[in-house]
């Protein structure tokens, strides 16, 4: 992903928001890679079992949802 797309936030757009948050609020490189696999494991997790009609846009949103629920009662 360019940095232009990192940097520039559609109104709205989940996905996009949380990978910047995560960008600006995670400067451990380690802390970062285990965040990104965590976010990761939601989305397989969304994918395998949401029904069939559920968008891989909806699934991505769903997914930083949860994310973002976890990260917040992390920190």
């Amino acid at each position: 992903m360019n940095i232009e797309t990192l940097n520039s936030v559609c109104v709205g757009d989940i996905p996009q928001i949380v990978r910047n948050q995560m960008k600006d609020k995670i400067a451990n490189k380690d802390e970062y890679r285990d965040a990104m696999r965590l976010k990761l494991a939601i989305n397989d997790f969304l994918w395998a079992y949401l029904p069939m009609k559920t968008t891989l846009r909806k699934a991505e949103i769903i997914a930083c949802k949860i994310f973002g629920l976890i990260r917040e009662n992390s920190d």
